[in-house]
């Protein structure tokens, strides 16, 4: 099958309806390297249902789908506007301006409005996953830059597929280096091997799913486990976050691994530890970029935070909080609109903020504060020149900014939050929790503020049943300020919120007929009762109870003793006392209530019970409707007397056994008051004790906190000092131009100088990685086997080697020794010695020409260097001086004869350049010998003696 390539586009496919791919892939590459592109394609599978977009960061390839379609079988085609995208096509992006996709139909957008960096392949990817979700997967290849690691990033944030090429394998390795160090990518390899994976991919991504629970009731076992191992190896609970953020992302990590249902991707977990670390990563929410929602950034600005520092004092602090910042898009945002309200107020105020997060690695990221050249479409160019510097081929946040933020891991679910707070930002993270987690997270929040404190929240949350705590300032943009109102009781979750997504799962969805038949028993013959534990909580009721329970006015509450209607209050009281720590059924008789119509008997009947799960008791109430008690007024007047006196003596009956177990009651709280008074006052005496303590304690604190604030104000100075000294380091070193590579004692990279980067592939992140990872351009393969010698025997090490360029570099291999003398890593210098190696060749080869043309010379000629050792003759001259052929030709001349020994000999030797000198003195084996002296010049100095015989006379 030959190449299909058409170059006027797909014109939207042409014919009818076509099914819409399985995976839509977006490929981010380098124009001008296009092997990985042959090789990816060459080794795409056809018929797999998988659509490719081919963009590269220079824009337009015009030439691009013919190369293509030499090398694979899948037809190519050029991407035009309103092409609809197909299964098993290539489209490339030829045009200028933006590729986007919308509806499934490509879109070639113009150039203006997305920042002042243009950035193809991030623009496109970014579309690719908000259109496609977790269909979408994105593929960054060779290339310079960082095109493609914020397009990744929204890929995996919506579950797709993140792959890059392996740097190994790559010419221009910084793109899918910087892919890599984000975190952001699922797998890793060379360009054939990534094309078998997006079709494994495609192949079972609609197979994948779940069960839910009523296809299976053991998936809440399945899901609870997977929990457990998340909790014991990373320490975190997933619990309260939603049924379904952890169920997609669950789905995810069996996509990758194409297994199609639950079971055996446990085993998986539980054979592999890493793929719960893997996991642990992927259930993180990392969605996050610069100003998400400029409009919410800038109502926090005008109203809260100009507000806010216009009534600050001089020199007070305004504290702030950032909870789940990720890699600290959000932080620095708010940092910058901080630093901008500041300079608007003119106001000299210190500022703490904080920003924390679960993942380690995301703070990592955002204490090193060095971002893709992608976020140029979110930040201003004006903040951009402001509060970044470009450095290593992206952004890197400035000092000003940087020192606004301390960065640490926290968990806002299970760790103490921080307190007095002005700002509290928490944006797009409630979303992802349960309900009653929410619940618990809010009142920290509003404990974490102190009053009049700022809450800011994502667009798609609330502060839900805590308005009494919060006023909207910006109701639109969730802007909220802290009232100096408790939290009530009654707004605090009931039950844990860690067992929230089992909870969800374990529920039953369905009622069976035994159900319903038991339903209808219970109604029909159980009279209505509550169910009660040992301090009154009403935990169950059954039954229409209205005519003996009722709402009290005032806060909600449950306790039955607040719920019973007054007529019944003390019998039931007597009933609950007398039925505590015993079985028997206790009954209490004569009662009644008011009704509508008149009064109604009531008979209570209470039975004591234990609950299996802690042992705790509870009570079972039961209410029974009996006669009501006759009125004297409604009785005929001869007959009244006997009724009436029953009545009357059943009712003095109940009075005086509510008298007595009052009366008991009384003596036994008595008793109780008595103790609790005596314990008061021993408590009392311990606070005391304790309260002189905490005095003493607070004094302590206060001292050691004058001395943590003068080691704080000294390590501020010594921080500017170092800052200043590694400054000056590294523009020392940089402006020696001498390449220079710091190891460890691991051979890991430590630092490196501007000039290394010509003689190996390093960017800033190769930090940390050891040297053996890393391509270099010389032609040296044992630069890490004595880099080891060197740490081994302490003895440095210089050797001249090639690099592929052509140029010639002396490595020089020392130890790094310390202030404390000791070895603690390597340092590599890499010299460039062209010119010195090309003048030592260019003068081996000049000296080799020399020794042949006096070797074949046919005159007695000779070649001495300035101590007079011959370097070269011709055999003419070894006969005229008398030495045989077999003597060794590279002697002294004095051996020659006492003639060569002569003061006027040695003074020719040491004659300066160009001089020359004719001597006549005898030589074996003639008497009289006229000797030229010819000295030449240069750095080699050369003599050349030419003997023959002395004229005559």
């Amino acid at each position: 099958m030959g190449p299909q390539v058409d170059v006027r586009g797909a014109g939207g496919g042409g014919g009818g309806a076509a099914p819409p791919p399985r995976l839509v892939v977006g490929i981010g590459a380098s124009a001008g390297g296009l092997q990985p592109l042959f090789e990816l394609f060459g080794a795409a599978t056809v018929d797999a249902g998988v659509a490719y977009v081919v963009v590269t960061h220079h824009g337009a390839a015009s030439e691009l789908p013919v190369l293509l379609a030499r090398h694979t079988h899948l037809p190519v085609v050029a991407a035009v506007d309103g092409d609809v995208v197909h299964p098993d096509r290539v489209y490339v992006a030829t045009t200028p301006g933006h590729l986007v996709l919308e509806g499934g139909v490509l879109h070639v957008m113009p150039t203006e409005g997305f920042g002042h960096r243009q950035l193809p392949i991030d623009r496109f990817l970014v579309s690719l996953a908000r259109d496609q979700g977790r269909r979408a997967a994105g593929v960054v290849l060779s290339g310079g830059g960082t095109d493609g690691t914020l397009g990744l990033r929204a890929i995996k944030a919506e579950l797709g597929l993140t792959l890059a090429q392996a740097p190994a394998t790559c010419e221009h390795l910084s793109m899918p280096r910087s892919a890599i160090d984000s975190g952001c990518v699922d797998r890793v390899d060379a360009p054939a091997q990534l094309a078998a994976a997006v079709a494994a991919h495609a192949a079972v991504l609609g197979d994948v799913e779940l069960p839910d629970r009523e296809a299976d009731d053991g998936v809440a076992e399945h899901l609870g486990r997977i929990l457990a191992m998340l909790r014991a190896q990373v320490g975190h609970d997933f619990g309260g976050y939603k049924a379904s953020t952890v169920v997609r992302r669950v789905q995810r990590r069996m996509a990758l691994h194409q297994h199609a249902r639950v079971d055996p991707y446990v085993e998986l977990l539980r054979d592999d530890p890493e793929e719960v670390r893997r996991l642990f990563h992927d259930l993180l929410i990392g969605v996050t970029s610069f100003f998400r929602d400029p409009g919410a950034f800038e109502a926090l600005k005008r109203e809260a935070l100009i507000p806010m520092l216009r009534d600050r004092a001089r020199g007070a602090a305004v504290r702030c909080w950032i909870p789940a910042c990720a890699t600290g898009e959000e932080a620095y945002t708010i940092a910058m609109v901080m630093a901008e309200a500041l300079q608007e107020v003119e106001r000299a105020v210190e500022i703490q903020m904080f920003a924390t997060d679960i993942d380690a690695r995301a703070i990592a990221i955002a204490r090193a504060g060095h971002y893709p050249d992608g976020i140029a479409a979110d930040v201003s160019r004006e903040r951009l020149e402001r509060f970044f510097a470009i450095d290593d081929g992206g952004y890197r946040v400035r000092s000003e900014l940087r020192d606004m933020l301390v960065f640490s891991e926290h968990d806002v679910i299970a760790d103490p939050p921080f307190s007095k707070l002005d700002l509290l930002s928490c944006r797009n993270f409630l979303i992802y929790l349960e309900a009653a987690t929410q619940r618990r997270v809010l009142p920290l929040f509003h404990y974490a503020l102190r009053p009049g404190g700022v809450l800011l929240l994502g667009s798609a949350e609330s502060i839900g049943a805590f308005g009494e705590q919060f006023e909207p300032l910006d109701r639109s943009h969730n802007l909220y300020r802290r009232l100096d109102t408790p939290v009530k009781r009654w707004q605090q979750p009931f039950v844990p919120a860690g067992d929230a997504v089992v909870r969800a799962f374990v529920q039953p969805t369905r009622v069976g007929t035994v159900d319903v038949a038991e339903r209808v028993l219970l109604d029909a013959v159980v009279p209505p009762s509550v169910i009660v534990d040992g301090r009154g909580e009403v935990q169950h009721v059954h039954g229409r109870v209205e005519p003996f329970l009722q709402v009290a006015p005032g806060e909600p509450s449950l306790n039955i003793f607040h719920m019973a209607r007054p007529e019944l209050r003390n019998g039931l009281a007597v009933a609950l006392r007398q039925a505590a720590g015993h079985d028997e059924l206790v009954q209490r008789d004569g009662l009644h209530v008011d009704g509508d119509g008149g009064p109604i008997g009531v008979a209570l009947q209470v039975r004591r019970a234990v609950r299996p799960s802690d042992g705790a008791e509870i009570f079972v109430i039961v209410f029974e409707r009996r006669a009501p008690p006759s009125s004297p007024a409604s009785a005929p007047a001869p007959e009244p007397e006997p009724e009436a006196l029953q009545g009357l003596s059943a009712e003095l009956h109940a009075t005086r056994d509510t008298l007595q177990s009052t009366i008991e009651q009384y003596e036994t709280t008595l008793e109780e008051l008595r103790a609790s008074n005596e314990e008061l006052q021993s408590t009392n005496e311990e606070l005391r004790s304790i309260n002189e303590e905490l005095e003493t304690s607070k004094e302590e604190q206060q001292s050691m906190n004058e001395e943590l604030q003068t080691l704080n104000a000294e390590l501020k100075d010594k921080i500017v000092e170092l800052s200043r000294a590694h400054d000056d380091m590294r523009n020392l070193l940089n402006s020696t131009e001498v390449a220079t590579l710091f190891l460890d004692g691991e051979l890991r990279i430590q630092r490196f100088t501007r000039e290394t980067t010509r003689v190996a592939n390093l960017i800033q992140a190769d930090i940390g990685r050891p040297i053996g990872d890393l391509s270099n351009k010389l032609e040296y393969e044992q630069l890490e086997d004595d880099a080891r010698e060197v740490l081994r025997t302490l003895v440095f090490k210089q050797v001249v080697v090639r690099s592929q360029d052509g140029a010639w570099l002396q490595v020089r291999i020392m130890p790094y020794r310390t202030s404390d003398d000791r070895i603690s890593g390597v340092v590599i210098t890499f010299f460039d010695v062209t010119r010195f190696h090309e003048l030592e060749l260019a003068l081996d080869d000049e000296r080799a020409a020399w020794v042949a043309a006096v070797e074949a010379s046919p005159d007695a000629d000779a070649l001495v260097d300035p101590h007079g050792r011959a370097v070269a003759a011709s055999a003419g001259f070894w006969t005229a001086v008398g030495a045989s052929a077999g003597e060794p030709r590279a002697r002294s001349l004095g051996l020659l004869g006492p003639a060569w020994a002569a003061p006027d000999v040695l003074a020719a030797l040491e004659a300066p350049d160009g001089a020359t000198a004719r001597l006549t003195f005898a030589t074996p084996p003639g008497p009289g010998r006229l000797v030229t002296f010819s000295v030449g010049a240069g750095p080699e100095r050369r003599i050349l003696l030419r003997v023959r015989p002395a004229p005559a006379g």
